[in-house]
């Protein structure tokens, strides 16, 4: 959907909603009682945007009413705009014509219009004097010929009454302003006929400040500052010369009360053309930020926001960038264009601090919108707090970036990007809709440039919701995956759904029974083959490495013994079950999670699957599956709990042990080949059936590119997992022996007897070679790691998997067949993609040879 609104955004508002009535009354009172007997002419003095316009339009209603024959002449008003005239026209001769013509038209008096015809063609004459400064000026010494005075005496004797509003003075040139306050002071200085000019003086010494400073330096010659300190003391006495001018200034003062009514008027037009129903809650969110911008009080929703944005050394800032109507409506129109379904998942405090950089600084936003969604590193939202002592380099660009700015720029980007405490309702919920937070931004930035926003589903509300239903009944987990085209396509809804529920089932564990917990974990196993190991992020596919982890938090909170009567207690004993549950064992044999993962019809990403799984658990990798490690440290005689190495290497042996016996019987003792297995998995298997979705919305490049980086992740991950001897950040089942306590390394000699014996064996394979030094390639050390502008191809990046006795023997057997593979490979430009990164056999043919003729036996 695009514009919410059915027909228009929210339109110039009843001036009664400014609350101005009786004040615009009773200066129009005034103008028509002092006015009465000679011309005189009234300022209106207010900041743009505070409601001129409105104070305006309510004098005029006021006049015409004429309620009770109150005035005995009813008044005619006569609008003159000079922002309508084209740049560079003479004001003065314009002013002139126009009023001349409202008076004709509003008074056709016969006697009347010849005169004025004699008057207006005597002034046209005087156009080529030259008075103040200017072409064109009149004073009334220039009157002799009784033209002026004739006026005069018909104007008093016949029931003439007109009021000329001028608008929008301060938005014209200085030169402009003089021309038309000098015409109307000297050519109609005429009884009964009087003036309202409308300007703000700030906004007109601004102006000129910036126009002579710019005229300084366009000139850039020895007299520069000269000139600019002349005409710029123009400036200062630019109220003097207004004052020449206005006899009776009245200014426009609008109360907070008066803005709150006027914003609680719009809000409710807002709400009444939108399609609330529950996004209700965030425009009542939007109304309270506002309301505490303009320093109302809402005690009813205030304390749910931030205390900063009520500081008194704020309020500068929020009058310059939002305090008067105009602005307001303005920034209530934005919204209206933006499509606000779903935006649940929004922080309106940091949507509307973005958004007002949006509308008044959009060199900012820009810049934001560039560094966030380009190839740079953005540095906006950054995430840590921003009182470390050390500042990140991300932190120094941000600082760096805001010097210089605008105040009240730099004022909004510190709203948004340089809070780090957050007094909030939902505390634990902040990160997820935060902009300041990675992830988070993207979201914000199209939904202000492109009104294009996440689905529903993705809302983080909404899947909290979905969340609530499952746990009453009223939804099922079934449900959500019966429609199978909506689940052969984006996966986001389905990575929110476990996420959250992995998330929140800790806190409502004791309403889970074991046949629940039972139910619910074999029916998220079960899912796995439906969803992509294949990872597409621009299409948002790529969720079933995930799904191990929210299976670990589910079994950590609810896969142990529950008794009814006295709830959960992560006793050893009870625990025993859970350990039980992975391993297969006791009333789970044969039906374990490592045995459901390992499944025949699972095939090699039950092997990824499972590998994934048992990594997690380590305590070393920071899962914190605090009733897992217990379960499976019940195996062990004993253990240290103040060692954490020691505890990290006991609750990974049984598993281990476990999961390489799995492997060994499935792949070892039947001789298949995994490598092999992994290059013959089709997309169709590698995205859960997603075939059609994908090739409807990616290029043929794309898809290939992500098909083979993912074999190639799937090869090193299960490869290094499998035979790895490395000790830290993930023990791999290499560390291990086959059975026992003790750490000899036997399933690393076991799982290199079926890497050289099979997989690397040419015959065994005809791809053996190439298996080999894809093999080489794939496990190469990196570039960031070595600080190399080449991958690195040593002998100590392949010694936490591969023996390197075996290594060398074996290049020593095959060296001559493998050099000639190199040369096939690099003459049919093989290559290998690499986290995204093509590899290829030209580029490191003369490497790779280097590192066998080094290692062979």
């Amino acid at each position: 959907m695009g514009l919410i609104f059915s027909d228009e955004p929210i339109t110039e508002p009843d001036d009664d909603l400014l609350d101005l009535r009786e004040q615009a009354e009773k200066f129009a009172d005034k103008i028509y009682d002092i006015g009465s007997t000679k011309s005189m002419v009234f300022g209106l003095d207010a900041p743009w945007g505070l409601g001129k316009t409105s104070f305006l339009n309510l004098m005029r209603r006021h006049w015409e009413k004429n309620l009770d024959g109150k005035y005995k002449i009813k008044p005619v008003v006569f609008n003159f705009e000079p922002l309508k005239f084209p740049q560079g026209e003479n004001l003065s001769d314009r002013f002139i014509e126009e009023t001349v013509h409202a008076i004709s038209k509003e008074f056709p008096i016969p006697e009347l219009t010849p005169l004025l015809g004699r008057y207006s063609r005597y002034l046209r004459g005087l156009s080529s004097v030259t008075i103040f400064g200017f072409q064109f000026g009149i004073n009334d010494y220039l009157f002799n010929d009784g033209y002026k005075l004739q006026l005069e005496n018909f104007l008093q004797r016949e029931e003439v009454k007109l009021i000329v509003f001028i608008e929008d003075l301060d938005r014209i040139s200085y030169k402009e302003a003089k021309q038309i306050l000098y015409s109307m002071k000297s050519a109609f200085d005429l009884p009964n006929i009087s003036y309202v000019v409308c300007y703000d003086s700030q906004n007109m010494l601004q102006n000129m400040d910036v126009k002579f400073n710019q005229k300084a330096e366009a000139r850039c010659s020895e007299n520069c500052v000269a000139i600019a300190s002349n005409e710029a003391g123009n400036t200062e006495n630019l109220l003097e010369f207004l004052e020449k001018f206005v006899q009776i200034k009245v200014p426009i003062f609008i109360e907070t009360d008066e803005l709150a009514k006027y914003l609680s008027a719009l809000m409710m037009r807002l709400q009444e053309r939108l399609f609330l129903n529950y996004k209700e809650e965030f425009v009542l969110e939007l109304k309270a930020v506002i309301e505490v911008m303009l320093g109302i009080k809402n005690e009813q929703y205030h304390e749910k926001f931030f205390d900063y944005l009520g500081k008194p050394d704020n309020t500068y800032y929020y009058e310059k960038i939002i305090r008067d109507p105009r602005k307001i409506k303005r920034l209530l129109n934005h919204i209206v264009f933006l499509d606000i379904k779903g935006v649940e998942y929004v922080d309106g405090t940091d949507f509307l601090h973005l958004l007002l950089i949006y509308i008044n600084y959009p060199h900012v936003f820009r810049h934001i919108y560039q560094v966030e969604t380009g190839t740079t590193s953005g540095y906006f939202a950054r995430g840590a707090s921003d009182k470390n002592e050390e500042p990140t380099e991300k932190d120094k660009a941000y600082y760096a970036f805001k010097r210089g700015l605008d105040p009240a720029a730099d004022f909004l980007l510190e709203q948004i990007f340089s809070r780090d405490k957050y007094k909030y309702q939902d505390k634990e919920d902040i990160e997820k809709i935060a902009a300041k937070f990675p992830g988070n931004l993207p979201r914000y930035l199209d939904m202000i440039t492109k009104q294009r926003l996440p689905p529903e589903e993705s809302s983080h509300k909404y899947q909290l919701k979905v969340i609530d239903d499952i746990h009453h009944g009223t939804l099922t987990i079934e449900g959500l995956y019966q429609d199978k085209e909506e689940l052969l396509g984006d996966e986001t809804k389905y990575g929110l759904l476990w996420l959250n529920l992995s998330n929140k089932i800790a806190s409502i564990s004791k309403d889970y029974s074991l046949q629940d917990a039972d139910n619910l974990i074999l029916r998220l196993i079960s899912y796995f083959p439906l969803h992509s190991a294949l990872e597409i992020s621009d299409i948002n596919i790529g969720i079933r490495f995930e799904l191990p982890i929210r299976l670990l938090s589910i079994l950590d909170a609810v896969g142990w013994d529950f008794k009814a009567d006295r709830g959960r207690h992560n006793t050893p004993e009870n625990l025993k079950i859970l350990a039980h549950r992975i391993l297969g064992l006791e009333k789970f044999e044969g039906q374990g999670i490592i045995d459901k993962l390992l499944a025949d019809q699972r095939g090699i990403l039950g092997l990824y699957d499972l590998m994934l799984f048992r990594l997690y658990i380590s305590p070393d990798r920071s899962g914190g599956y605090f009733n897992i490690d217990r379960a499976l440290l019940t195996f062990r005689e004993s253990y240290r709990e103040t060692e954490p190495f020691i505890r990290t290497v006991d609750v990974m042996q049984e598993i281990s042990q476990t999961v390489f016996s799995k492997f060994a019987e499935l792949y070892i003792d039947k001789e298949i080949n995994i490598f092999a297995e992994i290059d013959s998995l089709s997309l169709d298997e590698l995205s859960g059936g997603r075939t059609e979705y994908i090739k409807n919305s990616c290029t043929v490049e794309t898809i290939t590119s992500a098909v083979e980086s993912t074999k190639t992740k799937l090869k090193a991950f299960i490869s290094y997992q499998l035979g790895s001897t490395k000790e830290d950040f993930g023990i791999g089942c290499g560390f291990y022996d086959l059975e026992g306590s003790s750490h000899q390394q036997g399933i690393n000699a076991v799982y290199n007897d079926y890497l050289f014996n099979l997989i690397f064996n040419p015959e065994k394979s005809k791809s053996a070679h190439q298996y080999f030094l894809d093999y080489l390639l794939i496990n190469s050390g990196s570039t960031v790691e070595y600080n190399s502008d080449k991958r690195v191809l040593r002998n100590d990046v392949y010694k936490d998997v591969l023996n390197t006795t075996r290594l060398a023997q074996h290049i020593e057997t095959y060296k001559a067949e493998l050099i000639a593979e190199i040369d096939n490979l690099a003459t049919q430009d093989k290559q290998i993609i690499i986290n995204q990164e093509a590899v290829t056999y030209r580029d490191y043919k003369h490497d790779i040879i280097f590192f066998l003729e080094e290692n062979s036996g």
